[in-house]
């Protein structure tokens, strides 16, 4: 009997476990998985490099407008002078301010316009016969007499009446039968033809001006010209002397009026018609005209003058202008481009400067990952996140700033620092941002200040994002940073010597938008990110925490009692997670989530009994044991079904690690003896806690549990109780794969008993009066867990 049985239970049980425990993970190679990471690695270095701006140099970084020089600079060669940017831009703007538009005359449109106006009154004439059949044939109607023939005469007049009408109405959208139409469809042939002269001549006075496709009010400059095309010719003429569309209706009706008077329906009528047909004749040709424009700009020169060779450009202890600025950048944009006429390793040279200077920027990073992050370091996603957010950071530099040609201040560099703060925590988020600011320097020409900015700004976003609670904290970042640009930009104007207008010009334009538009921006690319990489921020974790979730509102309905104890676990969680710096949302999200499983069989736990009766009682506890253990694998499928992130997923098996259900042990020991019953059937499958948060909720879990056992929950029982666990946890080796340490669980414990303690009524104890009976009660309720 006993051999059937534990034979019995070791299927039960090896059948569960081959159902609970997940495929073990194919086995990578560990040079496979290394190689993937400098494939990254290096694959980040070679864009960022090649990304970097191709004319700016290291050399003459450190002086800028104000600084002074330790010694005296001669020209090496001949080298022009070139424009700044900005004297560039200005330029390019006034020349083009003074291209003139170009337009062509399309002849077809007047004869097309007036040949439509012949065909329109050939079809009234037409509509009008048609009309005048009808008017015929019905005065012939003898009403004594009635005559068949005639009536289907006038019928047939009638429906070809009618079909005259709706195809006018479809090719011209006028409407013929309207009763102001009479005057004209029922006139003479003479007074029809009278008609139509006037608004041909009324159309061919406004063609011979010509009407411009484009609004007059278009032209800012009323002096400026515009050029007609014609026939192969070319006229500069002004925009005033033609008709835009507006005032071509408008000196129609003026027309009008001046010819017919008071005759409304005339009146209304021909301005219908010729409204209907009027076309712009004079069109404005955009490609025409942007070649100009490209011809413009292309004659302008980029030079302003030259340096000759051996011509002193500053001597020693003097103080930089601008205009010795220029001559030092131009200086720096020759010798870049002397070097690669030359050839050979010269064209190499400044790559490989670039990369390694790249090289040990990230080195340093990524060192930083592989010593204290390895959870983010031995993860390929996160890996190739983190490589991710440096891309994009260097596209932004190069689209804004070397392509675009606009100031470093609209680069949102604080994107990274918010999105390495939100999806990892506070202090990486710091040396990506440092490593960023350095980059930012090296798109720059190694300028000192941008390092700084990035740096602050960064740090600023960064504490501006961390522990988000809400979505509206992320807003309030664009306030702190907003700040922090106007703050340094200001000291930094200062110690430049810089225009202050143009300092406060360059907030405004481009730091201030930054600021505005980086955490919409960082909340947009927050939501590919967590879809693609599988992470999971605290903005996430907060909309799981919604206790009106449906998944939550289904456990509370099917499982009150787990419910109840998930709700008071998450406090336990979360002021335990709080007290030693663990991420307190994490935790109590996770402890809302862990005991999902307990839905599919609530009535075999005992928290949702409510006075019934126990089914285990008429259970084997091999059979016992599957059920409870089977509400970890039920959590799982309903987690994958609810698509619950990882990291929450991971709190329902870990929550119980390898624990064992000593109860049911210990009662099938006493049933079949102890040298037939295998302990690990009796255990949980784990995996034990393998982070902070997980340990946090396994340690709430018991104590939570074990405080609805006590008769009376005084506080030298709570404490006796927690303390007691706590050491029993960690003495079986459950914590042993998380990060906690003793000082950890020393500060947890008393967190636990805090919140317990204040959960309950207390009232005043005498040193040792209950110590026995809690003793004696503590190791009842070990023996249950």
């Amino acid at each position: 009997m006993n051999k059937k049985v534990k034979s019995r239970n070791k299927k039960e049980t090896s059948v569960y476990k081959r159902t609970i425990e997940p495929p073990k993970p194919r086995k990578k190679s560990l040079k496979r998985e290394w190689g993937i990471r400098f494939s990254l690695f290096l694959g980040l270095i070679i864009v960022i490099t090649y990304l970097f701006p191709k004319g700016k140099s290291y050399q003459y970084a450190d002086y800028k407008v104000g600084s002074v020089v330790d010694k005296e600079i001669i020209a090496p060669d001949d080298f022009p002078i070139l424009k700044t940017p900005e004297e560039l831009e200005n330029e390019r703007k006034k020349a083009l301010e003074k291209v003139k538009p170009v337009f062509y005359r399309d002849e077809k449109v007047q004869k097309n316009v007036i040949s439509k106006i012949n065909k329109l009154f050939g079809d009234i004439n037409n509509i009008a016969k048609k009309e005048t059949e009808i008017v015929d044939l019905k005065s012939k109607i003898d009403p004594q007499k009635p005559d068949s023939v005639l009536q289907k005469k006038i019928a047939l007049a009638q429906n070809d009446f009618d079909s005259l009408c709706e195809e006018f109405t479809k090719n011209y959208h006028l409407e013929p039968d309207n009763k102001r139409w009479d005057f004209i469809i029922q006139s003479t042939d003479l007074y029809k033809k009278k008609f139509k002269g006037e608004l041909v001549r009324i159309l061919n006075d406004l063609y011979s001006i010509g009407i411009l496709n484009v609004s007059k009010s278009d032209f800012t400059d009323n002096n400026k010209k515009i050029i007609v095309k014609s026939n192969g010719k070319e006229k500069e003429e002004l925009p005033e002397k033609f008709y835009d569309i507006e005032s071509a209706k408008e000196e129609i009706s003026n027309r009008l009026r001046k010819i017919y008077g008071t005759k409304g329906d005339t009146v209304n009528v021909a301005y219908e018609v010729i409204n209907s047909f009027l076309q712009p004749d004079i069109i404005y040709n955009k490609e025409e005209t942007q070649k100009v424009k490209d011809e413009t700009i292309r004659k302008i020169p980029v030079t302003s003058g030259f340096v000759l060779k051996n011509q002193r450009i500053i001597d020693a202890h003097e103080v930089v202008t601008k205009d010795v600025y220029k001559k030092l950048q131009s200086l720096v944009a020759h010798t870049a481009e002397k070097n690669i006429k030359k050839g050979g390793i010269r064209i190499i040279l400044p790559f490989l400067g670039k990369g390694l200077y790249l090289s040990l920027i990230l080195l340093l990073l990524f060192s930083y990952l592989f010593i204290y992050k390895k959870e983010i370091f031995y993860d390929n996603s996160k890996f190739s996140l983190v490589v991710l957010i440096f891309l994009l950071t260097g596209l932004f530099f190069y689209i804004l700033t070397t392509r675009m040609n606009l100031s470093e201040f609209l680069v949102p560099v604080t994107i990274s620092s918010m999105l390495f703060a939100i999806i990892f925590d506070g202090i990486t988020a710091f040396y990506g941002t440092v490593a960023i600011a350095f980059i930012a320097s090296g798109f720059m020409g190694n300028e000192f200040s941008i390092v700084i900015i990035t740096i602050i700004t960064g740090t600023v976003a960064i504490y501006s994002v961390l522990k988000v609670r809400n979505r509206i904290q992320i807003f309030k970042a664009s306030l702190f940073i907003a700040l922090s640009y106007f703050i340094l930009m200001f000291i930094m104007g200062t110690l430049q010597y810089a225009n202050m207008g143009t300092v406060f010009e360059n907030f405004y334009k481009y730091a201030l938008p930054n600021s505005i538009f980086s955490p919409m921006l960082t909340l947009g690319l927050l939501a590919g990110i967590e879809s693609i990489f599988k992470v999971t921020s605290d903005m996430t974790l907060l909309e799981l925490s919604d206790l009106n979730r449906p998944l939550l509102k289904m456990l509370s309905m099917k499982a009150p009692g787990t419910y109840h104890h998930s709700i008071i676990m998450g406090t336990l969680a979360e002021r335990a997670a709080e007290s030693i710096d663990a991420n307190s949302l994490l935790a109590r999200v996770g402890a809302y989530y862990h005991d999902i499983g307990k839905m599919e069989k609530p009535d075999y736990f005992i928290e949702n009994l409510m006075g019934r009766k126990n089914k285990h009682e008429n259970l084997t506890p091999s059979m016992s044991c599957l059920i409870i253990i089977s509400h970890v694998k039920d959590g799982l499928e309903i987690a994958k079904k609810y698509k619950l992130p990882k990291v929450i997923k991971d709190f329902i098996p870990m929550h119980h690690g390898t624990s064992l259900i000593t109860y049911f042990y210990e009662k099938a020991k006493e049933k079949t003896g102890e040298k037939y019953i295998n302990e690990a059937d009796f255990r949980y499958p784990g995996p034990k806690p393998q982070t902070k948060e997980t340990g946090i909720v396994m340690l709430a879990d018991s104590v939570e549990a074990a405080t609805k056992s006590l008769k009376e929950p005084s506080a030298s029982r709570i404490r006796e109780m927690v303390k007691s666990i706590v050491e029993s946890k960690f003495k079986e080796g459950e914590l042993d794969e998380c990060a906690l340490t003793l000082k950890d669980l020393n500060k947890i414990s008393e967190s636990f008993i805090a919140v317990l303690t204040s959960m309950f009524h207390t009232r005043i104890e005498y040193p040792g009066q209950e110590k026995a009976a809690a003793q004696k009660s503590e190791q009842k309720i070990l023996e249950k867990l």
